[in-house]
């Protein structure tokens, strides 16, 4: 009867999970929730219903009826995928086996050893149970204050990282981890048949063998990838520099490609001091450590976000890929670090995400052409906005849309800033309690900053160009995250490396998965744009009207049916697709096309799209521009293109910097080419080191946004404030 009562507690855990979208189904969380419920309920039925016997036929039969406890709430769960569609069977009974499986097993030879070692039932599963509670700490303490996101535990089996990184797939690291639980499972049995044939017999050799493997085993976690030790994650780096208030490990590849460490330690060292004086941050004599990654891939490996970056107050370190100023995703993720001055004490956390992700993007102002205000406005007027006080107030932040929880949340705190000052927020971003210091609800301070949010101006062209962004799922709300994300991951690395055919299997295969994702079909239209020989087929115009018809994805629907009318000597036609894309969302590329067609050079633009590499391009358009057949939009193209290739060579970038400065074809650019211009030549002057000539390029850069940063930057810099 105890042993049927297992089985009835854990059918119910499997219908509990099938209210959670990602756990309904045989996969990755349902996996570990009935890890999580099975290791308990094993070791209690190991120790109450076995008898104490030492032999290779009881212990068989514990380890078969233990396991038998799993069939039941799999089969519950498969059902129930063949109800609602199932997302990649043969991945979730792998996670179902890697985890709870081998969860079990290893629980039942901890469970027989404590059994046997003891005089009593209850004070075998008190130490059972201590000996998990002991387990859990120490992997939660390692995942608090070590380096890595992710965590492996015998007992309990894996978690991946960050929620934002939907990616997610059996790999070797995994298999390897589950096999050395195995042995350790192995372990304990041995340990407990020692009695049987003493330590002195030969048998013993045995465990002594295994010991030292499994001990060679743990001590070589960080190169096995068991976990990441900040001496191997510094070692694996391998190039360091020293900043004031910080300290700058990068990857050792990245000095070969187009990132120069002394710039981008010279950004950090503006971020940091900027963010000190908005948030009137006294001296830390603990400097911040920043770690910038050569790869998604690498940064994946070793901490578990592959481009989730991540600001950690808890140990002071910001995990970084390589961004060029001023891109503000360096401020965002040093403010986490630094707002932890005034947050809960001995952690530096916010008392909820809601004021720790929005004090960061407050502080940002600006996310890409839109500021966080318009975007705030934007989500509020949907017709299901989230909840702001949820959003603010618990774990539910991380429920809704990233765009639309990070972008209420930082206009709402932006709102606080500006209406009731520093100093009470930093005492709602350690306490929470909103009444106590604002004197006011949540919901009347939330009333007054919608009221407040009236006055920003959105136009409907605005509102549409959001619309794509916004309309994106949350993880919780999207159909097989985990497997049409890693298929994706894979059809655009197979893209890059020519191999289009599998590319544009992985994306049909994750467009059925999803339920027809709209991102599916842009991974689609990236794969039939890179192949020439795909351009112009029927499945490549079929693909772009779909995506117009869902209104979703439009910009890249209509470039695709561009390129298709120019490839079939449509130049009229193709002019007319461009041209509903606004200018924005264009690349330097496609708006130098576009320009050779209004210009009625069709076949050039044609010659110019078929090349498929920079270097490529760059020789044709160099070619023209020598034979007279170029214009000016064309010598701005390769101008900027030239600064790109050249910048690491000093007299060849000086060259082309005295090209964009001087040629005054550039005069006839529209107004938006020219304030890039004019910012590029104060970028270049400011690395030089001529700091005043730079606010001048600046300064007649007006309202382009990449300059409006740059200007705050050479003020504090000539001021010294």
């Amino acid at each position: 009867m105890f042993y049927f009562g297992c089985i009835l507690l854990l059918a119910g855990v499997a219908v509990a999970t099938l209210s959670f979208p990602l756990a309904a189904v045989p996969g990755y969380e349902f996996a570990i929730s009935m890890a999580v419920a099975v290791v308990p309920v094993v070791a209690v039925h190991t120790i109450v219903c076995r008898p104490r016997q030492q032999s290779i036929t009881n212990l068989s039969h514990t380890l078969l009826m233990n396991l038998g406890l799993l069939a039941l709430p799999l089969l519950i769960s498969s059902l129930n995928a063949l109800r609602v569609g199932g997302c990649g069977l043969l991945s979730g009974l792998g996670f179902y086996l890697l985890l709870p499986g081998v969860s079990v097993v290893f629980a039942t030879a901890v469970a027989i050893f404590l059994h046997n070692h003891t005089r009593r039932r209850w004070l075998a599963v008190v130490l059972f149970f201590l000996l998990l509670l002991l387990s859990v700490t120490f992997t939660l303490l390692r995942t608090v204050y070590g380096v890595p996101l992710y965590a492996f535990n015998a007992f309990f089996g894996y978690f991946p990282g960050p929620i934002y990184d939907p990616a997610l797939a059996i790999d070797a690291r995994l298999v390897l981890y589950r096999l050395f639980v195995l042995g350790l499972a192995l372990w304990w049995l041995l340990l407990d048949w020692q009695s049987i044939f003493t330590w002195r017999t030969r048998r013993a050799a045995g465990f002594w063998f295994l010991t030292l493997l499994l001990a060679g085993l743990f001590l070589s976690e960080s190169h096995l990838g068991f976990y990441t030790s900040r001496d191997y994650l510094r070692r694996s780096l391998g190039s360091k520099l020293a900043g004031e208030g910080f300290q700058l490990f990068y990857d050792r590849r990245l000095s070969s490609q187009d990132f120069n460490p002394d710039e981008f330690k010279s950004d950090c060292q503006y971020w940091f001091d900027t963010i000190r004086r908005e948030l009137q941050l006294e001296d830390n004599k603990q400097p911040i450590t920043i770690y910038v990654y050569g790869d998604v891939a690498s940064k994946k490996r070793l901490t578990g976000a592959g481009k989730t970056l991540i600001g950690d107050p808890i140990n002071r370190e910001v995990h970084m890929l390589p961004a060029a100023f001023p891109n503000t995703i360096l401020k965002h993720e040093l403010t986490h670090v630094l707002a932890g001055a005034f947050g809960i004490a001995r952690l530096g956390l916010a008392r909820t995400p809601g004021l720790m992700e929005g004090l960061a993007v407050a502080l940002e102002g600006w996310q890409g052409k839109f500021s966080t205000h318009q975007w705030a406005k934007a989500v509020m007027e949907r017709e299901r906005p989230p909840d702001v006080k949820e959003v603010m107030q618990g774990l539910k932040f991380y429920q809704f849309p990233m765009k639309q929880s990070y972008s209420v949340a930082g206009s709402f705190v932006e709102f606080l800033l500006q209406r009731y000052g520093l100093d009470r927020f930093k005492e709602v971003y350690r306490t929470g309690r909103f009444q106590r210091v604002y004197q006011l609800e949540i919901h009347e301070l939330i009333s007054q900053w919608r009221s407040w949010l009236d006055d920003v101006v959105l136009s409907a062209g605005d509102r549409e160009e959001m619309q794509p962004v916004l309309a994106r799922k949350a993880i919780f709300q999207r159909r097989c995250p985990h497997e049409t994300a890693s298929l994706r991951a894979v059809g655009y690395r197979a893209t890059v490396s020519g191999d289009f055919e599998r590319a544009r299997g992985c994306f049909v295969k994750s467009y059925a998965l999803s339920g027809g994702a709209a991102a599916d079909l842009y991974g689609l239209t990236y794969v039939y744009q890179e192949n020439p020989s795909w351009q112009g087929s029927l499945e490549s115009y079929l693909l772009a009207r779909t995506l117009v018809k869902r209104k979703t994805h439009n910009n890249v629907a209509w470039r695709l049916l561009g390129d298709l009318f120019l490839h079939h000597d449509q130049s009229l036609l193709a002019l007319a697709s461009y041209q509903r894309v606004p200018m924005a969302k264009l690349s330097r590329d496609q708006r130098l096309v576009i320009r050779m067609l209004e210009l009625g050079m069709p076949t050039q633009a044609r010659t110019f799209l078929q090349k498929r590499s920079t270097s490529e391009r760059l020789k044709l358009v160099t070619e023209w521009l020598e034979d007279g057949h170029g214009f000016v939009e064309m010598l701005w193209w390769q101008s900027v293109t030239q600064l790109k290739v050249d910048k690491g060579e000093a007299d060849k970038l000086a060259t082309v910097v005295a090209q964009l400065d001087n040629d005054q074809r550039f005069a006839r650019l529209p107004k938006a080419l020219h304030a890039k211009r004019q910012r590029l030549l104060g970028e270049y002057f400011y690395r030089q080191g001529d700091v005043e000539r730079a606010a001048i390029y600046f300064a007649a850069a007006g309202e382009e946004p990449a300059a409006k940063i740059w200007r705050q930057r050479v003020v504090a810099e000539i001021t010294g404030l």
